[in-house]
């Protein structure tokens, strides 16, 4: 099981204008509030890697940066996800997935070598986890809204579940499990 415990709680989010200064043309208003989710090619990639082919589920942590408007520092407006974390030693069957503390300290170490390499305030953090569904769908079942209820909590926390059989993705976020709209996650 992930252990959110096994986690320092450093994360915060960061200033919007701190994104847009990096990355120009990504829309961030949305007509419903819901954050943006940019998912970067490169984490797109190592997902699909890690999940097509097998009929097992896998999964892992997803890392990235969240931001906020100036004026309201509680709601996320941008979720900047980069990098993704296999689990090493995960073990699934075709309708579970169990996940272990060696993967946050994995994606720990990861942030950290991203962090001294950028040299930046804004720092690496776990903004989420993503998992497979092979031939089932892309959807949140009831054990995966109640990890995401107890593992990741913040508003600017993403489940990510894909099937890679079927080709569909379901973005969700915060401990309530929001189904995020497809027109709200953009390619970066």
């Amino acid at each position: 099981m992930i252990k959110w415990e096994d986690q320092t709680p450093t994360a915060r989010t960061h200033e919007l204008e701190r994104w847009h200064n990096a990355v120009q043309g990504v829309p961030v208003k949305t007509s419903d509030g819901s954050p943006t989710v940019v998912l970067r090619a490169a984490c797109r990639d190592a997902v699909l890697s890690h999940i097509t082919g097998h009929r097992e589920e896998r999964g892992g942590l997803l890392l990235g940066f969240a931001f906020h408007d100036a004026q309201s520092p509680a709601v996320p407006s941008v979720i900047d996800v980069i990098d993704a974390v296999a689990a090493p030693t995960g073990t699934g069957t075709a309708v579970s997935l169990s996940m272990h503390t060696d993967l946050w300290q994995e994606a720990r170490r990861r942030a950290e070598r991203f962090d001294e390499s950028a040299r930046g305030d804004i720092k690496l953090m776990v903004v989420g986890w993503y998992h497979s569904h092979p031939g089932l769908g892309a959807f949140f079942s009831g054990t995966d809204r109640a990890t995401q209820a107890s593992f990741f909590r913040e508003l600017w926390h993403l489940g990510l579940v894909v099937d890679p059989q079927r080709g569909e993705w379901a973005w969700f976020r915060s401990q309530d499990s929001i189904e995020i709209e497809r027109q709200h996650v953009v390619d970066g």
